[in-house]
């Protein structure tokens, strides 16, 4: 009978931490879920670059803030960022900045000491950072199709 007794408290001590283990599991799935849903909208295809081809290879030029802008062989760009769709200009105009926009794009070149060229399966964009003979630095962005390349000339402007 002494060992009926001592049963019985340890399985009720057993029942309370199986209930305490499963409300943290529980809990922790929860949390789980919530990080990924708050994260999955913020970073996993945030930005889509769609570019509309330009019957001729001629640049497309516009200026935003103290940045020239050239689409270099496309007729525009349309951006989906932050479930908004517009073209790029527009996202320029409302403060975006170029490299918000490019941050998921693979950057795997660096030229002329700080121009970067970001790639993704649409789009190529290439973010000047070079030093001019006048003093400060050339920020252009040429912006192409999947295909475009560094070339002699960009980033070399004033």
């Amino acid at each position: 009978m002494g060992d009926l007794l001592y049963q019985r408290p340890c399985q009720w001590v057993l029942k309370f931490d199986l209930k305490r283990i499963a409300i943290c599991v529980l809990g922790a799935i929860i949390i789980v879920f919530a990080l990924y849903q708050i994260f999955r909208d913020r970073y996993h295809d945030a930005v889509k670059f769609e570019v509309v081809l330009s019957e001729t290879l001629e640049p497309i030029m516009y200026y935003e803030g103290d940045r020239t802008y050239y689409l270099y062989g496309l007729e525009r760009v349309i951006v989906t960022y932050k479930h908004d769709t517009k073209e790029l200009k527009d996202f320029l105009k409302d403060g975006v900045a170029i490299e918000d926009l490019v941050r998921h794009m693979e950057s795997n070149a660096s030229y002329d000491g700080g121009s970067v060229l970001y790639r993704d399966e649409n789009t190529a964009v290439l973010v000047c950072h070079r030093s001019i003979p006048s003093g400060g630095y050339n920020e252009d962005v040429y912006i192409g199709n999947s295909n475009m390349s560094y070339e002699k000339g960009f980033c070399e402007g004033e």
